[in-house]
């Protein structure tokens, strides 16, 4: 989230209330909690690989409406013109990397985006605020073996008797090609390694709402932990000794043992919360509509301190200068804050609907999404300024960082909120 928003601000959704609340609150399982499934005559999700298999430092920039992860060679700061295409599902959202970057989960799948309304219930990740207004429409497993498969373009739709629901992809994150994918069915807002990476963890939404913990050879569902109502996002402490689980219709967070399986924890936090991020400080942070941010300390489970932003955050991340990062889609900027105190530090200009952030191996250079002008805007950290904006595609929400030497340090951060 994380997280990251970009999305559908909550203190609009008085309006909406016929419509949702969020994806993962209102759509109801269709399996229940039976978690991921293979839809009866429907194929799987899948993507189109790169052509060439990654040898350098890259950025992935989930662009949905184009159902596409493009590339960013974060070497020459240059969008390549290669990019993982989706198939049999639609709208990438949500990306993470294993701990050793082989892999990348990627949670993807919309349902029915008719209207602009319905595309912040439906997909939360990518949403703009209801008062907006406009329309978007979306557009509609290989074993892990090297190469990917030629670079075709992107996919024109669904495939025939594919189901557009809630799906999670893991790929070969060196070439894009598809490990194994399966349906959810639910619009899932993420999905995380567990702490030893045997597992992945997942919400689905509902009254009271579940977490689903998924095997990660398999995505076959392992066991289910019922939580507050309308769990929307997910992540794992730096420590691994707690998930996450943000309850956007309680105005809550669950922290869950993750070897017992079992709620330790249930703590309040602001109104309308939708997604959690972890940082390397020992705090998790959470972000919610109405323009705050909770600080978690995630060892003693107590709230240290909560920051009024002034703004509600598209997403939260801890950086490698110590300071916190937050997204002010609003105004088209990322606002740096004390970590140890409220004291707001700097105001950095990077774009309109600035959304997902995410830092290099180094920390050198931070990336942030600009949803409204499809970019990416590249920021030297020590000198905190923008040295580049990168054209990309449609609407990008998720970014990521990827080192390509899996023996260094992995990018802080999560790619959004």
């Amino acid at each position: 989230m994380n997280m990251m928003r970009g999305r559908l601000r909550l203190g609009s959704l008085s309006s909406l209330v016929g419509v949702a609340v969020l994806a993962a609150v209102s759509v109801t399982a269709a399996v229940g909690a039976g978690g991921c499934h293979a839809a009866p005559g429907a194929s799987p999700p899948t993507t189109l690989g790169l052509p060439q298999a990654l040898s350098y430092d890259a950025v992935f920039v989930a662009c949905g409406p184009d159902n596409a992860i493009e590339v960013i060679n974060a070497e020459t700061q240059v969008r390549t013109p290669s990019a993982i295409f989706l198939e049999n599902t639609s709208f990438p959202h949500y990306m993470t990397l294993s701990h050793d970057r082989s892999k990348l989960i990627v949670t993807a799948g919309v349902v029915g985006l008719a209207t602009q309304a319905n595309t912040g219930a439906a997909n939360a990740a990518l949403a703009l605020d209801a008062a907006d207004g406009g329309a978007e429409d979306a557009g509609g497993g290989a074993e892990d073996g090297g190469g990917g498969a030629p670079d075709a373009g992107p996919p024109t739709g669904n495939d025939a008797g594919a189901v557009n629901e809630g799906a999670v992809l893991v790929l070969n994150a060196a070439t894009g090609v598809t490990i194994r994918g399966a349906f959810t069915g639910t619009a899932s807002l993420n999905t995380v390694f567990g702490p030893d990476e045997t597992e992945l963890w997942t919400a689905q939404g509902g009254s009271p709402g579940k977490a689903l913990v998924l095997l990660a050879n398999s995505l076959a569902t392992k066991t289910t932990v019922d939580v507050q109502n309308g769990p929307t996002h997910v992540s794992i402490s730096s420590n691994g000794r707690y998930a996450f689980v943000v309850n956007a219709g309680s105005n809550s967070v669950s922290a869950i043992d993750t070897v017992s399986k079992k709620v330790t924890s249930t703590l309040p936090v602001g109104k309308d919360p939708l997604t959690t991020a972890q940082g390397s400080n020992g705090l998790a942070y959470v972000e919610s509509a109405d323009k705050t941010l909770t600080a978690i300390d995630a060892q003693s489970l107590v709230v240290k301190r909560t920051y009024d932003l002034g703004f509600t955050a598209g997403a939260a991340a801890y950086g490698p200068d110590g300071s916190v990062w937050v997204t002010d889609f609003t105004n088209g900027k990322v606002v740096l804050f004390d970590a140890n105190s409220s004291l707001r530090q700097r105001d950095i200009d990077t774009g309109a609907g600035a959304y997902g952030v995410t830092f290099s191996a180094d920390g050198k250079k931070a990336y942030v999404s600009n949803q409204l002008a499809n970019t990416v805007s590249v920021i030297d950290v020590p000198q905190r300024k923008v040295i580049v904006r990168i054209p990309v595609g449609n609407r990008p929400n998720w970014v990521l960082f990827r080192a390509k030497d899996k023996g260094s340090t992995a990018g802080a951060g999560d790619g959004g909120g």
